[in-house]
């Protein structure tokens, strides 16, 4: 009766005893149910967008799907050559998954913490080399034909390779997941949504007790890859990367599926956009917002309109990730660095940070606030199979506060890693990108070398400016003008419609020009 990982661990022991008693009948059923869940299905275990579902329809690449691919590795290279060896046909879908979604969330030697569950309050879960070593090796042995591939993902976990090598620059939408994997040879930046179709990110066996925002739109942006590494015990779980949220208040007991009917996103394969209506009503918390992420080369944008909430107190946090001993704070013209213990640094009259080779450009006044102190963690505290021990750590916070009462606020910050001071002068200096629109019914971001204009609708309306774009229903869209022809790319995050109908009009042109398609969640 089980699924997913849970069934191959079953199955497993059955094998090991169908060997030790020598009985050929339970070994090949044993078999069968080992090698039966490497196939796509609407439940727990494998999805056509490339994720991996466990506990329901919950996100969990990491965690169980890895657990998966530990047992199945192992069974698939004890039986090489003989009458049970692995189909073809399954193999190719285990070298998919390992090759395009396991190994991309995996920057360096350490996993995205938003790609799994509660394993992330575990010390080491996020590196966990005693797992993710043997299962590329086992990969090696089980799909020789690609071997040189896994090699380069088998250096980068060992530390023998950097964690940019052989990286191919790509973006992908996991339409079933609610998930974004945003992918360049300089970083790796992930959205982890959640939607009436998808679970929150698991709490269960003490575990995760204080994670109920993870699900809500949180980003993680690295670059070496070890930016979160076994930070949890030190994060101000109100304040999680991303996240729009009260910082007074942190609903507990959680389980079950997110409120939001619109989350999704667009990709062309490079490029992309994501949108997330956020309407949380869980218990006390009563916060919403538009939420959108705009991913070009060097640069992310981040957008929020529409913020409303029941509490004071609302952030939205933009990073909180381990901290360098100094940072550096700048104008359009100069910069000067910060060193020793910041905290509650009113940084609203600067136009950016840098901190550890990753900028954050704000384009407009905001109430931006920085920390950079000496933390004392604990990992009992959101977890309690863990040792109850304190221990000391330097963390690196920055957000955004919206003002009390919190009823129609906005965000808007760009991430651009791989930066340096030189190079965030001459970024205040060029200005690559254009916010055109920024409300809780459309954000639109031009990007003006790159001539490609990426757009979400919350609601049918037009967007009017040097180009008009009108979408009749709710969307996420990327037009790109090359020569005199719009190349459109077009999703629907609430997953509820089959054809699109959207207009476009730039100064060429005498009346706008309409078009209708067939859309497929952004595949």
């Amino acid at each position: 009766t089980m699924t997913g990982a849970n069934l191959t661990e079953t199955a497993m022991q059955r094998m090991y005893f169908s060997c030790i008693t020598e009985d050929s009948e339970l070994l090949k059923e044993s078999l069968e149910y080992m090698f039966d869940p490497i196939k796509y299905v609407e439940d727990e275990g494998f999805q056509v967008d490339g994720c991996f579902f466990q506990h329901g329809h919950q996100l969990y690449i990491g965690g169980y799907g890895e657990v998966l691919l530990e047992t199945v590795l192992q069974t698939a290279v004890a039986v090489r050559g003989t009458q049970y060896s692995l189909p073809e046909g399954k193999k190719k879908i285990l070298r998919e998954y390992v090759l395009g979604s396991w190994s991309n969330v995996i920057r360096g030697e350490v996993m995205h913490w938003n790609a799994l569950g509660r394993q992330l309050t575990r010390p080491d879960f996020l590196r966990y080399p005693e797992r993710r070593i043997p299962i590329i090796k086992n990969m090696i042995a089980v799909d020789e034909e690609y071997a040189g591939e896994y090699s380069y993902i088998f250096g980068r976990l060992q530390g023998e390779l950097t964690a940019d090598a052989y990286i191919t620059p790509q973006h992908i939408h996991f339409f079933r997941g609610d998930y974004t994997l945003h992918i360049k040879e300089g970083y790796t930046f992930s959205v982890r949504l959640t939607s009436t179709r998808t679970a929150l990110q698991e709490r269960a066996n003490g575990e995760n007790n204080k994670g109920y925002n993870l699900s809500f739109g949180t980003t993680c942006v690295t670059s070496h890859g070890k930016e979160y590494y076994d930070l949890m015990p030190f994060w101000d779980w109100h304040k999680i990367p991303g996240v729009t949220a009260a910082t007074d208040y942190l609903a507990e007991g959680f389980s079950g599926y997110g409120c939001s009917t619109f989350a999704g996103g667009v990709s062309d394969s490079i490029y992309g956009c994501t949108a997330f209506r956020y309407d949380d009503n869980f218990k006390e918390t009563g916060t919403g917002a538009s939420k959108g992420y705009f991913f070009f080369d060097d640069e992310v944008v981040c957008l929020g309109a529409g913020i409303h909430s029941t509490h004071d107190n609302v952030q939205t946090t933009v990073n909180s990730c381990w901290g360098k001993d100094e940072f550096y704070i700048g104008s359009d013209y100069s910069y000067q660095a910060k060193s020793g213990d910041i905290e509650n640094y009113d940084a609203s009259k600067l136009r950016w940070i840098l901190h550890d080779g990753i900028g954050y450009f704000f384009p407009e006044t905001q109430k931006v606030v920085v920390e950079n102190k000496e933390k004392t963690g604990n990992w009992y505290w959101c977890s309690t199979q863990q040792e109850d021990k304190e221990i000391q750590g330097k963390l690196f916070t920055l957000g955004i506060e919206h003002s009390s009462p919190v009823t129609d606020a906005k965000y808007s910050y760009i991430v651009i890693p791989n930066s340096t001071t030189a190079s965030m002068l001459e970024y205040a200096a060029k200005g690559n990108i254009d916010i055109l629109a920024n409300s809780d019914s459309v954000q639109v971001v031009h990007h003006k070398q790159k001539y490609i204009y990426e757009c979400i609708f919350y609601r049918p309306c037009t967007y009017k400016g040097d180009i008009e774009i009108y979408s009749q229903q709710p969307c996420a869209l990327i037009i790109k003008k090359l020569g005199n022809v719009y190349h459109i790319h077009i999703a629907d995050p609430s997953q509820s419609r089959t054809n699109m109908t959207v207009g476009i009009k730039d100064g060429g042109m005498g009346t706008m020009i309409q078009k209708s398609g067939v859309t497929d969640y952004g595949i």
